[in-house]
């Protein structure tokens, strides 16, 4: 859960174009990426893995999806591709994860 924010940006972050819908989801396993600067995708558990995200912290991750594509992960990763340009609208992801409750009784 948490909550995701897209804020508008201008030539930079996720591409966006009129009339676009943003799908999010949670991972469901075997979801592939190619982050932008990477020269090959990898699946998203691996990349996960590298980056040193808790096993708990992934689950929770939103997928941004674009008419059944995968564009983002969360504030993670951009797909490559999939960033705006000097000449397209953008928006700039900010994932803020499910808070702990610790309950000391």
């Amino acid at each position: 859960a948490g909550f995701i924010e897209v804020r508008p940006t201008h030539g930079s972050g996720l591409r966006v174009d009129p009339g676009d819908t943003l799908e999010v989801r949670l991972r469901e396993g075997g979801e592939r990426c190619r982050p932008v600067g990477r020269q090959h995708s990898q699946t998203l558990k691996k990349l996960l893995q590298e980056a040193g995200v808790a096993p708990w912290y992934r689950e929770c991750l939103p997928l941004l999806y674009r008419d059944g594509e995968l564009v983002a992960v969360a504030d993670l990763w951009l797909v490559d591709g999939q960033q705006a340009d000097k000449d397209h609208m953008g928006a700039e992801i900010v994932w803020r994860p499910p808070v702990l409750e610790i309950n000391d009784t």
